[in-house]
């Protein structure tokens, strides 16, 4: 049975997504949204970077507009990337090191709650 573009999309976002749910959000929101348009672009070809005026790259395929979580509302401010826009955010990657951090705080601060309570 063939889907329609949305349903391709979902289905493909879901199959990253759910590699590793929580890596894959932060890792793709927090500096691979660039890299997460370039895996969609090889996939859906006629795919195109914006910018949600917030320094978040979202995608568009087929009149919607994506990122790692799904589809993005399309009342969003939305700018339709440039060359040097490529450019530039070509160069922002997602930072492991931040993002280990960051897990490690959660998992330490856990764990003081859990030896509060006992």
């Amino acid at each position: 049975m063939k889907m329609n573009p949305q349903e391709s999309v979902e289905n493909f976002i879901r199959l990253i997504r759910g590699s590793a749910p929580c890596m894959m959000r932060h890792a793709f929101t927090e500096g691979g949204c660039y890299r997460f348009y370039l895996i969609l672009k090889n996939r859906f070809p006629n795919a195109e970077a914006y910018n949600d005026m917030q320094y978040h790259v979202i995608t568009k395929i087929a009149g919607k507009y994506w990122d790692i979580s799904g589809m993005v509302p399309s009342d969003r401010m939305t700018r339709r990337f440039t060359k040097k826009d490529h450019e530039v955010f070509s160069t922002c990657h997602f930072d492991e090191v931040h993002f280990m951090c960051k897990m490690a705080q959660l998992k330490v601060s856990k764990w003081d709650i859990d030896e509060k309570e006992n």
